[in-house]
């Protein structure tokens, strides 16, 4: 699989489990190196099977039954694959100079899961991520409680000096009432 979003999901994994499959992750980027059949060496045979399926279906005059023609295309096929799986040799030893090259680099930064660049299974993807949306739902409610004690406390300054100067409003309203008799 690609590492796509749909199949780090628990239900894909209960699904694996419970038919007894084992999914097998490639790293990110590399499935056209992992799977070099997939891609352009049955890209012929898949147009001229539609070709031909398309007119079977539209003008429903030909079967696809002439064997010569599929041995032909057997043929093609086979020599089209041996073309891709060397072209994709070249990829998998540049594949190779890119992961020595990648080693001996030193990484500073962590990914967002705290993988230092290893590939993690869904399933560890997934704890690691719930592991982290906790320990951030943690930082936020001590981030909440301090902004509210801060908050609290600048409240009980503000009423301080209300208070302190409605005091002093007094006094001076007594001493002015007192100086005008």
């Amino acid at each position: 699989m690609d590492n796509h979003g749909s199949y780090t999901t628990i239900e894909f994994i209960t699904f694996c489990e419970e038919h007894f499959i084992i999914p097998f992750y490639f790293l990110p980027h590399t499935t056209h190196l992992c799977q070099p059949l997939d891609g352009q060496a049955f890209q012929c045979l898949k147009h001229y099977f539609r070709k031909e399926n398309s007119e079977v279906v539209m003008l429903n005059t030909k079967l696809i039954n002439d064997i010569e023609q599929m041995e032909y295309q057997s043929q093609r096929v086979k020599r089209h694959i041996q073309r891709s799986m060397d072209a994709n040799a070249l990829l998998v030893q540049e594949l190779d100079l890119a992961h020595k090259s990648a080693a001996t680099t030193i990484r500073n930064g962590k990914s967002i899961l705290g993988s230092r660049g290893s590939v993690l299974s869904p399933l560890s993807a997934n704890r690691k991520i719930v592991k982290r949306l906790d320990a951030d739902s943690k930082k936020l409610q001590r981030l909440q409680a301090r902004h509210a004690k801060d908050l609290e406390a600048e409240q009980q300054a503000q009423a301080a000096r209300d208070l302190l100067e409605s005091k002093h409003e007094a006094s001076m309203a007594a001493r002015d009432s007192i100086d005008g008799n």
